[in-house]
């Protein structure tokens, strides 16, 4: 327990001052890497000591506990790892590891780095949906930025040994009593470029469950609730209504099909990544969906961006 007891001490040593800055700031940046933090050594201590019948008592009502859980309230979400604290929060240039050195830590941090330029890329396609009014020059840019997606995934797939992930799996495993989107699922700009794409009900589920929400990133939530409200605008419907001329609309629409080709092949890539490197977690309660397996749950997404095809 001496790993535990460290990292309260070091919390207990930081002024109290210090936690009601990153309670008050309006620069969310710092708080999202201090609950970063947070929660990563709390993962870490939860493997460490999961056999330790005296660690969960002790911790409930620890220090690291409570400013996690106050640092989480702030944020409006799970005082847990997420996949929005190591794909998203993750700083790339100073990256955090669970594994010692080696070739599997490199490779762990391989797979935080890729994974975060997947995720900034996807939510640079959201960021281009508010500029509604230059449909045009928008569309053209989805199957470029969704090809490199696609082969950032390829790459994470080819590039990694397989059984590495299995190193790493305990500490991305089960997200503790909290169900929804937990970590190693997809996140919810990969659920909004879908539904943009596509106008499927299931990414549109998956959204507005009240579980996934509260482990989203929260800079996805005005466009989460334009969903909800019936104003964000599809692909499709903006095409409809952007008022091109023939020739123009016929481009716009091999563009989107082009775009959800590529979207398509993604999701595709994903699920094979997942069945080269940890195959066992196909039968897993999938997390974005606790009503069914991941495997169920993958299908459904890679059906949902085929138009026309049923879920």
């Amino acid at each position: 327990m001496e790993l535990f007891d460290t990292a309260n001490n070091l919390l207990s040593a930081i002024p109290v001052r210090i936690y009601d800055q990153l309670v008050r700031d309006t620069d969310f940046t710092r708080r999202r890497l201090a609950i970063l933090d947070l929660v990563w050594v709390v993962r870490s201590l939860d493997v460490a000591f999961a056999e330790d019948a005296n660690y969960a008592a002790r911790s409930k009502n620890s220090m690291l506990q409570r400013v996690a859980r106050m640092l989480a309230d702030r944020e409006g979400r799970h005082p847990n790892l997420s996949w929005s604290d190591i794909a998203i929060y993750h700083p790339v240039g100073d990256p955090r590891s669970f594994l010692p050195p080696g070739a599997a830590r490199d490779q762990e941090i391989f797979m935080y780095r890729s994974q975060h330029a997947i995720e900034k890329t996807l939510r640079y396609i959201t960021d281009l949906h508010e500029r509604e009014e230059v449909t045009a020059e928008i569309l053209p840019i989805l199957p470029v930025a969704l090809n490199a997606v696609v082969k950032t995934m390829v790459r994470l797939n080819r590039e990694r040994t397989p059984g590495h992930f299995y190193t790493l799996d305990p500490f991305l495993g089960p997200n503790n009593k909290f169900t929804g989107h937990a970590t190693g699922a997809f996140s919810a700009w990969c659920y909004i470029v879908g539904y943009f794409l596509s106008e499927h009900h299931d990414f549109k589920q998956r959204l507005l469950r009240p579980e996934n929400r509260m482990a989203f990133d929260r800079d996805a939530d005005p466009h989460i609730k334009r969903i909800e409200n019936g104003t964000f605008r599809t692909a499709d419907q903006l095409i409809g209504s952007s008022g091109l001329g023939e020739s123009q609309y016929a481009a716009a629409r091999a563009l989107l099909d082009s775009a959800q080709e590529k979207f398509g092949l993604f999701l595709h890539a994903h699920r094979g990544t997942i069945k080269r490197h940890a195959s066992s977690s196909f039968d897993d309660v999938a997390p974005a969906n606790i009503s069914i397996i991941n495997r169920e749950s993958l299908n459904r997404g890679i059906a949902g961006i085929v138009v026309g095809k049923p879920v």
